[in-house]
Parts: C-alpha cells; sequence; structure tokens
C-alpha cells in the first residue's frame, strides 16, 4: 500500500512534478497525482512512458480537449479507437477554430518528449482512416478550394501542403486517398512523395 498518495495535497509543486516525471511511481500515487488539480503535474504523468491505465483515464476525463491531445499524442490510447473519436468527433471544430496546430500533431505525426530525457517522433498515431479522410477534405481540399495556402503555414498552423505530406506519411492513410493525392496534389513533392508510398504499400 503506497505511503505517498495520502501526502499528494501537502506536496511542493517542485515534488508534485518530481514524483510525476518517475517512471517507477506505482498506480496508486499516479492515480493520485492525476486526481490532484495540478495541471503541470498532469503534464509530466501524460509524459511517462510508464503511464498506468487507472491514471490515463481519470486525465482522460477532465473537462476540455488539452489533456486528451496529449493522452493520444503520447501513444496511451493506440489501441482504442473509440477515444480518437471522441476527440476528433466532439472536439475537432473547437481545436481547428482556438488551436489548429493540434489537428495534425495529434492525430497525423506525433513527437513526444518523455520527461526522463528521451524523445521519440513517429507516423504511427493509431488514428482511425475516416478521421483521417475528413482532415483531408476539411484541412487540405476546403482551404485549397477557398484560397487558404500555405502564406499562413507555421508553428501554429500546418498548412494544406504540410498536411497533406503528413497524410502521405500517416500509416493509417488509406491506399486509396494516396492515389488519389498522387493524381490531383498541387504539390510536385507531394505527388512524387505519393507515388513512392503507392509502390511500397502495393
Amino acid at each position: 500500500m503506497s505511503h505517498l498518495k495520502k501526502n499528494i495535497p501537502f506536496m511542493t509543486n517542485p515534488e508534485l512534478i518530481g514524483l510525476a516525471k518517475n517512471r517507477f511511481l506505482d498506480e496508486e500515487d499516479q492515480v493520485a497525482i492525476a486526481k490532484f488539480h495540478y495541471r503541470r503535474a498532469h503534464n509530466y504523468l501524460i509524459e511517462n512512458m510508464n503511464l498506468k491505465a487507472a491514471a490515463r483515464d481519470v486525465l482522460w476525463d477532465y473537462r476540455g480537449y488539452a489533456r486528451k491531445c496529449e493522452l493520444i499524442t503520447y501513444g496511451h490510447f493506440l489501441e482504442e479507437q473509440d477515444k480518437y473519436h471522441e476527440l476528433y468527433d466532439g472536439y475537432g471544430t473547437q481545436m481547428r477554430n482556438r488551436s489548429p496546430w493540434r489537428v495534425p500533431r495529434v492525430f497525423l505525426h506525433h513527437y513526444r518528449w518523455h520527461s526522463h530525457g528521451v524523445s521519440t517522433r513517429t507516423d504511427n498515431t493509431g488514428t482511425p482512416p475516416e478521421i483521417i479522410e475528413d482532415i483531408y477534405l476539411k484541412d487540405v481540399q476546403r482551404h485549397r478550394a477557398s484560397g487558404v495556402g500555405e502564406t499562413y503555414s507555421g508553428y501554429y498552423y500546418a498548412g494544406p501542403t504540410s498536411t497533406e505530406r503528413m497524410i502521405i506519411e500517416n500509416y493509417n492513410t488509406p491506399l486509396e486517398l494516396i492515389v488519389k493525392i498522387s493524381a490531383s496534389s498541387p504539390d510536385d513533392r507531394n505527388r512524387n512523395l505519393a507515388m513512392k508510398t503507392m509502390a511500397r504499400r502495393s
């Protein structure tokens, strides 16, 4: 039985952060930190490669989409497709209006900076194919049709060409969509990348 969890409310912020970063913290203590309303400690828990399912679920149940986005990004729900739909279907429009950079970073390409010093990147995001198809429609096709170009591409907004490239590279993108991009993209690099991807996956 943990002797730490009862002292969580009395710990300083640095003490909580230190515990949240610890890969060997037991489940009870992770849950206690997840239930305690200190957001930075939550962030470090999410970055912890050994986040336990019980603590993960407490963090998911907080209101809003920020923690949910981070939990998806750090691969804590790779096998649970319903969570992707809960996040995307429930908050996709809100994310596009408030923080459009989240859509590609959460669903198409993951950069992970773990609290114990390891960083990873992957195109294997676990995103269901139908969500990727919807992102292509709303963040590539519609933006191009409305004249939104790469002028707005940057740290907080990927732009249609960058988003399209991430779609091509994603493991779960349907081959039919990649074929479509290879024939219709106005960007030469993306068309070539799509054709190479088709050859590799065929």
